[in-house]
């Protein structure tokens, strides 16, 4: 400004200097209005949390004053606007006033009217409609299907189908009330479908999965379900995938098409009854009468398992090493398999113990034949005579001494051995190629 004013420019340098202080007065006086009214709005409604009150009411009132300080910014902002534009611009203020108006009530672009007044009904429709909807959601999940017979898996699924149905109705109503034209939305519906159908397939995929498992109800929330190898109890069912909660309290999300396309068990579909099966293995000289009385007594002591269908004990099969029973009961609720079995076993190791029942390692035996040869050369060779040359065939273990000269044979070997060598040493001495007496020769022997 002063270089201005030096060079003769002293009009431009008033004109900047001027516009320059007003606007930083305009700013100053914005910023510490604003503040005033976040000051005002904190102090006076939102209440202070308590040194005592738990975190819940402090994000409560975190939330609340979040919001306010949103609704102040956006009605400064909107006041501020054009007062800065009747400040530093020339526009008269019944200019400002006409524009305002017709921005308000519709501005033509091409064959679309942009109405601000339109779109801001069609904003608070919305809201309207779906704080409508979410209200009645809440009191159909707190007062109306509590005290219906349903389960609470139909519960969440009409809950859920609820509130999809919300939502479409207040888009549509805000949709319709914007002032556009469904058939023309519908144009515009089919001609993205195209790219929907190639670029979102797998989200639609899941959508309608879910709208599936809402309806047709394989699963619903709180049962026990095996999907390959996870498995858990069903937390939430949402639009695009469903979560489950496994017993390692780590949550696992699955789209809803693999629920769809996939082979899923579901232990608790009908009714939460289910079986359990405890196999044990007692040794051959034990009293299978008597292990299946202990079995069957020990089923029914336990009120966790039904009495119909009874308890039963199957006699499996001869094993390798033990007789194999399976003792099979059921139980009225299958999330107490683990537990109900870990108890019984316990049970049955005591009785076992007590009865003298034995529970078999694993047994293998082992006859050696020609045991007399094997113990002789076993003994020889302990004694430090010459080390035995012993010759396994057809599991048989026998004995035979070294020739110094080639040419003596043991009598106890066998003539088709005997017979073996001599050929070999015959083939060798004629320089007979790979006649049996090299391991990697091609030649026949």
């Amino acid at each position: 400004l002063p270089v201005l004013t030096l060079l003769g420019y002293v009009a431009l340098a008033r004109f900047i200097l001027e516009n320059l202080m007003t606007g930083l007065a305009f700013i100053t006086s914005y910023w510490l209005l604003r503040g005033y009214a976040r000051a005002l709005v904190h102090t006076y409604l939102v209440k202070p949390a308590a040194p005592d009150d738990d975190g819940a009411s402090d994000a409560v009132h975190g939330t609340l004053y979040f919001w306010l300080r949103v609704t102040i910014d956006v009605v400064m902002f909107s006041v501020a606007v054009p007062l800065a534009v009747l400040i530093f611009t020339d526009i008269a203020w019944a200019d400002l006033l006409d524009a305002a108006e017709k921005a308000f009530i519709g501005i033509q672009v091409g064959g679309i009217n942009f109405s601000l007044r339109a779109i801001l009904i069609a904003i608070l429709l919305f809201l309207a409609v779906l704080g409508v909807m979410r209200f009645f959601q809440r009191m159909l999940n707190t007062r109306v299907l509590p005290n219906t017979k349903l389960d609470e898996g139909l519960q969440h699924s009409v809950s859920a189908i609820f509130g999809y149905a919300g939502i479409c109705l207040a888009v549509l109503l805000a949709i319709s009330a914007a002032g556009m034209d469904l058939s023309n939305l519908a144009i515009i519906a089919g001609a993205i479908s195209v790219g929907i159908g190639f670029g979102m397939q797998s989200i639609v995929s899941n959508f309608v999965s879910g709208l599936i498992l809402l309806i047709e109800r394989p699963i619903k929330v709180g049962d026990w379900i095996v999907v390959g190898a996870d498995q858990g109890l069903v937390k939430d069912i949402r639009v695009r995938a469903t979560e489950i909660e496994t017993f390692d309290r780590s949550s696992v999300v699955i789209p809803n098409s693999e629920l769809i396309s996939n082979r899923v068990m579901n232990w608790t579909l009908k009714d939460r009854s289910g079986r359990g099966i405890i196999k044990i293995g007692v040794s051959y000289g034990s009293d299978a009468n008597k292990v299946r009385e202990i079995l069957l007594e020990i089923a029914d002591k336990r009120r966790e398992i039904l009495s119909y269908p009874a308890p039963q004990v199957v006699f499996i099969d001869f094993g390798a090493s033990s007789l194999d029973f399976e003792l099979r009961y059921f139980l009225r609720d299958i999330g107490d398999v683990l537990s109900v079995g870990s108890a019984v076993r316990f049970e049955i190791l005591e009785r076992f113990r007590a009865e003298g029942v034995e529970i078999p390692f694993p047994q293998q035996d082992v006859h050696f034949r020609d045991i007399d040869r094997l113990a002789d050369a076993i003994r020889d060779a302990g004694h430090g005579n010459a080390k035995p040359v012993i010759e396994a065939k057809d599991d048989i273990a026998e004995p035979s001494a070294e020739t110094g000269d080639g040419e003596g044979t043991d009598p106890a070997t066998p003539p088709s051995t005997a017979k073996d060598e001599n050929r070999d040493r015959d083939a060798a001495a004629r320089s007979i190629p790979d006649a049996g007496g090299d391991a990697d020769g091609d030649g026949p022997r």
